[in-house]
């Protein structure tokens, strides 16, 4: 079974015309640029040493944590919308945080690869295969140059391996940017099959390192209103308020899904190009499917890991 490259039902973006897509080809083109090191340098004045970051690749659950932590420090249900980014938000939208964390530091989301500015972090990691296909239907369903995939997932994985499907380079040189830092004693390296198959106790070792007292009933109680059913019902109330019912955020994420959607030969490529990185982060290659004796066949083997299931 190969991933299924037809429009999904949220592909609510209108496909542009030619000179729309010369633009937004010379705009992505922009964004991964020289000029962008200038901007960010912007967005990261003003950190603290004592502030704790919330580091991803994009599509490895960091809402999901973000949401979570939220409801740890503020102990009361999160709305879909606004309620996170008054505990937690982006670098360059830091400067008005509380302080939360241990030392007065704040909580800081990015996606960036490893900076020197990032003292302390919480770092999420998912297999990359996972990654690629949630950044997939993410981008489908979303994104302004999807098109420059001409609807094929080998096209995109393979941008996906060389680094320019997002700002921010390729998966594998992400997760070796920060496994390669000197401050890994000072970083809480968190896998996401982890987070979703102990979340309470994965939530309390994230909790304990930031440095913010909560009860085992708050955690709790942070954790149900993070469950898969009450995040895609959040969504889907967020979006009909607002006339776009098709719309939606939340995928029902699994630990090891990949195995649906790739073919073997994506597999290997993958491999080929990322497998180091995914053995740094203690993850197995376990494919999970064999070529069957028709040479078109697979186990339909997947590891669907419980828990709650927001990006």
């Amino acid at each position: 079974m190969t991933l299924n490259t037809q429009p999904t039902p949220f592909d609510t973006n209108p496909k542009p015309g030619f000179i729309e897509r010369q633009l937004i080809s010379a705009k992505f083109t922009l964004k991964n640029s020289f000029l962008r090191r200038g901007l960010l340098s912007i967005r990261h004045r003003g950190l603290r040493d004592e502030d704790v970051f919330l580091a991803s690749y994009p599509k490895s659950g960091n809402t999901w944590l973000r949401h979570l932590l939220t409801g740890v420090i503020r102990g009361v249900p999160t709305p879909w919308r606004g309620g996170i980014d008054t505990v937690s938000h982006l670098t360059g939208r830091h400067h008005s945080l509380p302080a939360i964390a241990s030392g007065g530091g704040r909580l800081i989301k990015t996606h960036e690869p490893y900076r020197s500015e990032y003292k302390r972090a919480v770092l999420l990691v998912r297999d990359g295969r996972d990654v690629a296909v949630s950044e997939y239907f993410y981008q489908q369903a979303y994104s302004r140059h999807s098109f420059l995939y001409q609807n094929s997932f080998d096209i995109f994985l393979d941008r996906f391996l060389d680094g320019h499907v997002n700002s921010y380079g390729a998966w594998h040189s992400h997760v070796d940017s920060w496994l390669d830092s000197h401050r890994l004693d000072n970083f809480l390296v968190v896998r996401f099959d982890e987070l979703k198959n102990s979340t309470f106790g994965t939530l309390r070792a994230i909790v304990d390192f930031i440095g913010v007292e909560a009860s085992d009933e708050i955690l709790r109680g942070a954790i149900d209103d993070c469950s898969v059913d009450s995040m895609k019902n959040k969504e889907r109330l967020y979006w009909e308020s607002r006339g776009q019912s098709n719309r939606g955020f939340v995928r029902a994420a699994k630990s090891g899904g990949w195995r649906q959607h790739f073919s073997l030969e994506q597999e290997e490529k993958f491999w080929s190009v990322a497998g180091n990185a995914i053995e740094r982060l203690g993850l197995d290659r376990d494919r999970g499917f064999q070529t069957s004796s028709s040479g078109n066949g697979r186990d339909e083997k997947t590891t669907s890991a419980k828990g709650a299931t927001c990006h």
